[in-house]
């Protein structure tokens, strides 16, 4: 699965290495530009939108200004892709 994770600012120092730290031990990769306002994270959908969600909550709860979304979840019409399925 693909998380996009957007922020209004530069991320704060350390984010990156918490993301890494929760998505590590669910396969996950985290990509983005050095000192970027966007991150991407691909974890293998086995690892479960509970999962996902318990991790992004962990590293961004306590931030203002940082947004995530599933990147290939939902189809035009909103409705879920179910590929995972």
């Amino acid at each position: 699965m693909c998380v996009q994770i957007y922020a209004e600012a530069t991320f704060p120092g350390g984010v990156i290495d918490d993301l890494r730290a929760h998505f590590r031990p669910l396969g996950g990769l985290i990509e983005g530009p050095p000192a970027g306002r966007f991150l991407v994270v691909t974890v293998p959908a086995a690892s479960g939108f509970p999962a996902i969600k318990t991790a992004m909550s962990h590293c961004f709860s306590a931030l203002d200004g940082v947004e995530w979304q599933y990147g290939n979840v939902y189809g035009p019409n909103g409705g879920p892709l179910n590929w995972w399925l």
